[in-house]
C-alpha cells in the first residue's frame, strides 16, 4: 500500500468524510476505501466509454460480411449452359 498526500476543499472534504462515515461506519481505513472506490469507478467508466467509441467507431466503417456475385435475377442462377 502507497501513502498519498491530496489537498482538497473544505467542502469536498466534509462529503468525503460523510460518505465513508455512510459507508463504512467510520471504520479505520474507511477514507482510503472511499477513495479508492472513487478511483475505480472514474477509471470502469472512461474505460466503457473508450470500448464503445471502438465500437462505433467499427459500426460506421461495417462489416464485409461475404458477398460475392450477386443476380439480379433468381433465374440466372438455374441457367443452363
Amino acid at each position: 500500500m502507497r501513502v498519498i498526500t491530496l489537498s482538497i476543499n473544505e467542502e469536498t472534504d466534509d462529503l468525503l468524510r460523510k460518505m465513508a462515515n455512510e459507508e463504512y461506519q467510520g471504520r479505520k481505513g474507511s477514507l482510503s476505501k472511499i477513495v479508492e472506490e472513487g478511483i475505480r469507478t472514474v477509471a470502469q467508466k472512461k474505460e466503457a466509454e473508450e470500448a464503445l467509441q471502438n465500437q462505433l467507431k467499427i459500426m460506421k466503417k461495417g462489416l464485409q460480411l461475404g458477398g460475392g456475385p450477386y443476380y439480379k435475377k433468381r433465374s440466372e442462377l438455374y441457367e443452363k449452359p
